[in-house]
């Protein structure tokens, strides 16, 4: 086990998920990985967070290289007094032994407690940089809403009352095959005023990416429509109707 999570020797991984939050650095969505499946360059040795560089490595390393000297140094001079020559060189290796153990431990110890208070640094500089206003801001900026279109047409009173019973636009059996928008309200209310003054407006908004798609912008009737025209072929309209923004409105 390392602290948090159960180990397995046998398949070299944790059998136990991480309970840290995977957003955290450190920590990734695979929650039995080790060290971010980079043992060679990183390290977890509290089971929560890889962090680099191993302190821990480097603890075990350097405590058992300073406690095996100290301790040989000590056994030597303890077996020195006790048996003379003879008794330094077995008081010093016995010393060395015992000294690379115990400073290995310790080493290892701290170097678990610098690791975990890198990692604890480093989510809380990350909680910091996500929270701050200047991260909000980009965030918002990349949640901008879609650029939009509002397009306006002129119906009869069956076309109307289609609209109202299924919400869509549709094409009739032996009609047009498109459905033409005016981009203007104004110069849609002319058109009709002109052409069939018993007509309704009716107005839609969908999103540009949408329109772009389905949308034909060759300009029709560009006498009574300066503003520009869009007609929508009825192989499109499914698509076009399931981008309609609000709902198709009345404008009379």
């Amino acid at each position: 086990m390392v602290f948090v999570s159960f180990g397995s020797a046998a398949n070299a991984r944790f059998i136990s998920p991480d309970p840290t939050d995977p957003t955290l650095p450190g920590v990734g969505t695979n929650r039995y990985a080790y060290s971010l499946n980079d043992p060679i360059n990183k390290s977890d040795p509290n089971g929560h967070v890889a962090g680099e560089p191993d302190k821990t490595a480097e603890g075990i390393t350097q405590g058992g290289f300073l406690g095996g000297l100290l301790g040989g140094l000590i056994g030597a001079g303890a077996g020195f007094l006790a048996a003379g020559p003879a008794g330094a060189l077995v008081g010093g290796a016995g010393g060395a032994m015992d000294g690379a153990m115990g400073g290995a431990i310790l080493g290892g110890i701290l170097g678990v407690h610098a690791d975990m208070m890198e990692n604890r640094q480093a989510a809380k500089e990350k909680k910091q940089a996500t929270t701050s206003p200047s991260s909000r801001a980009t965030t918002k900026e990349t949640e901008k809403p879609k650029e939009t279109v509002s397009l306006y047409r002129s119906v009869s009173e069956k076309e109307l009352s289609q609209i109202q019973r299924t919400g869509t636009f549709q094409t009739v059996y032996g009609g047009m095959e498109y459905k033409q928008f005016g981009l203007s309200l104004q110069e849609t209310r002319s058109f009709r005023d002109k052409m069939d003054p018993a007509n309704h407006i009716v107005g839609v908004t969908v999103s540009k990416d949408t329109l772009d798609r389905v949308g034909d912008m060759t300009p029709v009737d560009t006498f009574n429509f300066h503003g520009g025209t869009v007609s929508v072929h009825e192989s499109n309209l499914n698509e076009f109707n399931s981008s309609i923004i609000g709902g198709i409105g009345k404008y009379d």
